[in-house]
Formats: C-alpha cells, sequence, structure tokens
C-alpha cells in the first residue's frame, strides 16, 4: 500500500470483522486515500497514514492523510468498545490539526507527542490534541482502558512536559524521561501525568492493562538509578548499552507496584509487552 514515495506503516490492529486498520506515515503526495475521508491532500514533508483494508485484502475501504505542514509520524493505534479509530505519534507541525475543547490545541515546540480519534465514518475527528513540552516528546506506545481513555507512553526531553497533581514523579529527571499519560475519553483532559525515569536517558516503548486496570509498562533505560521497588527481580543496573525496565503503575498512576531492570552487559531493548 503506497504511492511514489516511501511509506511506512507502524502499528495495526484487526477489527471484528477482521479489517486490518494501520497507521503510520508517508512522503508520497499520491498515497492512495478515500473519497469522503478526512483529510485527502497531502500536507507537507510527512504525513500520518490511517487506512482500513478489505478482510480478503482486495480493496481499500477507508484512508486518510492527518498532518499539518512540517513532520509527523503515526506510531501507536487503537480501537475502542465501538472500533472507533485512536492514534498516537509525534509531530512538528504547529498546524497539526485539533478540535476545539481539546486538551491543547498549541503546539509547544520542537516536536509533541499527539493523539486523536477519528469519527466512525473517518469523515472527521472526534477529538485531536498536543501532548508535550518545549522540547521532543515522542510517543511509542497507546492502550484505551475499558473507559476509553488513551494512555500513552514514550520519551520527552521536555523539562515542563505536562504532569498532574499526586502523579508518581512530577519532576524530569535526566537528560530524556519516559512518560505515561492518560488523557480522558473524549480528549479534553489529562487523568494523570506522570514522568518515571533517572539522571540519564529513558524511554517508554509499550502498554498493557490487566484486569484491574493497573497499567504495565516497558521500555529502555540508560540511567543506573532508574527506580526500583523492593523486592523486584532485578534492582543493579547491568551496564552496557541500556537496560529493558518493566514496571506496574498503580493507584491512578501514583505509585509502582513494581518496577525491575531486565538486561546483561551489552545492548538490551524491548520492542512490545502484552499481559497474559
Amino acid at each position: 500500500v503506497g504511492g511514489g514515495e516511501g511509506d511506512w506503516g507502524g502499528s495495526l490492529k484487526l477489527n471484528a470483522a477482521e479489517q486490518a486498520i494501520l497507521t503510520g506515515y508517508t512522503y508520497s503526495t499520491n498515497f492512495p486515500v478515500t473519497t469522503g475521508s478526512f483529510d485527502t491532500g497531502y500536507n507537507g514533508q510527512t504525513d500520518v497514514i490511517i487506512l482500513q483494508l478489505a478482510a480478503d485484502g482486495s480493496s481499500l475501504l477507508s484512508s486518510t492523510f492527518v498532518g499539518g505542514s512540517d513532520a509527523e509520524v503515526g506510531l501507536s493505534l487503537a480501537l475502542d468498545d465501538m472500533e472507533n479509530v485512536i492514534v498516537s505519534g509525534r509531530t512538528s507541525s504547529a498546524d497539526f490539526p485539533t478540535t476545539s475543547g481539546a486538551y491543547d490545541t498549541s503546539y509547544n515546540g520542537y516536536t509533541d507527542a499527539f493523539v486523536l480519534k477519528l469519527a466512525a465514518d473517518w469523515s472527521s475527528l472526534q477529538y485531536s490534541t498536543f501532548v508535550g513540552g518545549t522540547d521532543l516528546d515522542e510517543v511509542n506506545g497507546l492502550v484505551l482502558d475499558g473507559s476509553g481513555n488513551a494512555i500513552i507512553t514514550g520519551e520527552t526531553g521536555s523539562y515542563d512536559f505536562p504532569n498532574t497533581p499526586g502523579a508518581y514523579d512530577t519532576s524530569f529527571g535526566g537528560t530524556r524521561d519516559a512518560f505515561i499519560t492518560k488523557l480522558s475519553a473524549d480528549g479534553s483532559s489529562l487523568v494523570f501525568s506522570t514522568f518515571v525515569g533517572g539522571e540519564s536517558r529513558d524511554y517508554g516503548v509499550g502498554l498493557s492493562i490487566n484486569v484491574g486496570e493497573d497499567i504495565i509498562a516497558t521500555g529502555r533505560t540508560y540511567s543506573s538509578d532508574f527506580p526500583t521497588t523492593s523486592g523486584a527481580y532485578d534492582r543493579s543496573y547491568n551496564g552496557g548499552y541500556g537496560d529493558v525496565f518493566v514496571l506496574k503503575l498503580a493507584g491512578g498512576g501514583s505509585s509502582l507496584s513494581y518496577s525491575t531492570f531486565l538486561g546483561g552487559s551489552e545492548e538490551d531493548e524491548p520492542h512490545s509487552l502484552t499481559v497474559d
């Protein structure tokens, strides 16, 4: 699926009809889009693409660009109980499309995370919001809770990345911190937002939710002082070029149930996480 330039798929889900829904990004001005979709015109540098393929792979049911005049990337995708499409990623466009009443309609600088929800007929955005501070912000993982709230994780270099009172960690800790942020189901507010990190670079990659709706997250850390918890599997940084971390966030984002390193003496990096 593509146009005359580079096209990249970032995340894919199947709906109940086994139709593949995908997000990613494109350099192609002629990437195939469908009549009546939210945006049929390429916007600049790279655009987010969101598309839906027939279950037998024979046709493109829906396809849209989403973007501004600079570069953006679609990285993660989820479907809610009504099979509405929620997408997150990063943007460098001050004119990235946002919606009235969204949490943050103003671009914050360098790169911002974004979260958006497509209308059921793909013709409009139910919500679209920036999430970020004055430096680099990037979202790598997205999951929905039972109420349709979007939970994102990623990496921030912004000391002023938004956090909420009572969150586990409200202080930026190093060169880059991981973050875990929950956005309300209508995209209008933050339920909670917290940093997680040590003195060096840390970033979140994947998220899952257990039956009690505790958040389990994984990522990569270069911080020997990355926060761990008593009784965790490995509380000592293993050296080399980064360790995996795995943690469980509880109490509405206010505390760590557990947090552990996972790694050896060389390079260790996670890509995805699920809970059994």
